[in-house]
């Protein structure tokens, strides 16, 4: 694949002198560097020519290194300036790049519509948005707790009985503010008659 950016940039620039050296293993190309004529100096040539170099690394997947050095007869502080200009980093600190021993390098960019198309893809499939939400019955003013309208054995939650499940205690007498704890009185009343009434008769 290397081939095909050195001879499409040779054959684009072919009065720029330049080497490119091709590392597949860690998909990556080292400029050794690059010289353009003296009578086409200042016309932007170099400009053009790292725009495509750059753009046909992002291409193919290409990673590229190179160093900067005087051997081409250019200063090297300025080179350091001009190719940080086209991406690329100094190979330390934090961009420490151990796979080269180049001073500069610069990784390959992806393609946005690729990086947005493969990413609302992948999200696709795990958005939470897509699961199945469970029905839920809203919560009512006379049954606060439970999501249904009914407790668990069948009867509303009312004013006059708001502690026990069923309209009626377990002796047969609806709760109310004349009886808020026992059986009704006049029928307690009864009882005690009749008990009496035993005693006399006894």
């Amino acid at each position: 694949m290397n081939h095909h950016i050195e001879d499409e940039l040779k054959q684009k620039y072919p009065d720029i002198r330049f080497e490119l050296y091709p590392n597949e293993k860690h998909k990556r190309i080292y400029l050794t560097g690059f010289m353009v004529p003296p009578n086409m100096r200042g016309t932007g040539i170099g400009t053009s020519f790292m725009n495509d170099l750059t753009s046909l690394a992002d291409q193919h997947g290409y990673k590229l290194t190179l160093t900067p050095s005087s051997s081409y007869g250019g200063n090297v502080n300025r080179l350091k300036d001009f190719y940080q200009r086209f991406g690329f980093v100094f190979n330390k600190g934090d961009n420490r790049d151990f796979t080269h021993k180049e001073d500069m390098y610069r990784d390959p960019k992806i393609n946005e519509e690729d990086s947005s198309s493969t990413s609302s893809g992948s999200s696709g499939g795990t958005s939470a948005s897509n699961s199945p939400v469970p029905d839920r019955v809203k919560k009512g003013k006379a049954n606060p707790i439970s999501n249904t309208g009914k407790y668990e054995f069948g009867t509303t939650r009312g004013k006059a009985n708001p502690i026990s499940n069923t309209g009626a205690y377990d002796f047969g007498t609806n709760r109310g503010p004349a009886n808020p704890i026992s059986e009704n009185k006049n029928n307690r009343l009864d009882e005690a008659i009749i008990n009496m009434k035993k005693l006399i008769n006894f």
